[in-house]
């Protein structure tokens, strides 16, 4: 293979027709089985890849940069109305004249875990945020192409959303550099991949609705 695909089942040269072998990143595995066959598309069938999509190597239509992008901004929406009594409840203190930080060291941390729990929550049991719900795309797993992804995967993809809050020289933390990468590589990876489905081993794609 002239480029390192990510892992999957793909056709190799050396087996027969109608055999895909599994590709572990870096090399051939011993693991064989009948290729897949694709989905007839059939006409209102909303599950068939739209003509000219770009697909993961099983064969999922990956969700457009626009839909993610969307997806984000109703989560951050959500997020935000959870996290509203926490915020008011800071500016009740300062008013009170008990506290002039924006937010403590403590409401950070538990703004974190809420953040945390939504995403980590809903992408291990679900596959998808309630914005990701909403716009109908969902995570899956890298290797199989399978949802839900669990836990395990949903945690690994929040991780750079926690490193993003280490304080750096000159920038207050990394946050805004995790989502500048993510806004690039969603637009330059070939499988549409963020800086969190790196992380996860993942792929966002559009979910199978009938319609």
């Amino acid at each position: 293979m002239a480029e390192n695909p990510p892992p999957g089942w793909y056709q190799s040269d050396n087996d027969p027709p109608g055999t895909e072998r599994y590709w572990d990143g870096t090399q051939w595995s011993a693991e064989t089985r009948a290729a897949m066959a694709s989905p007839p598309k059939v006409k209102g069938d909303r599950m068939a890849p739209a003509e000219g999509a770009r697909l993961t190597p099983h064969g999922r239509e990956l969700a457009t940069p626009g839909a993610r992008f969307g997806a984000r901004l109703i989560d951050l929406i959500v997020l935000g109305l959870i996290l509203v009594p926490l915020v008011l409840r800071d500016f009740d203190l300062q008013a009170a004249g008990v506290g002039d930080d924006p937010l403590s060291t403590g409401e950070q941390l538990a703004g974190g875990l809420v953040a945390a729990a939504y995403e980590i929550g809903l992408v291990g049991l679900r596959s998808a945020t309630l914005g990701k719900m909403a716009v109908g795309i969902e995570v899956v797993r890298q290797v199989d192409g399978q949802a839900p992804v669990g836990f395990p995967t949903a945690t690994m993809r929040w991780l750079p959303f926690a490193i993003g809050y280490v304080p750096i020289l000159f920038v207050a933390n990394l946050s805004f550099l995790v989502l500048l990468a993510s806004l690039v590589l969603v637009f330059v990876d070939d499988f549409r991949r963020s800086v969190y489905d790196f992380a996860g081993q993942t792929y966002v794609v559009r979910k199978p609705r009938k319609g």
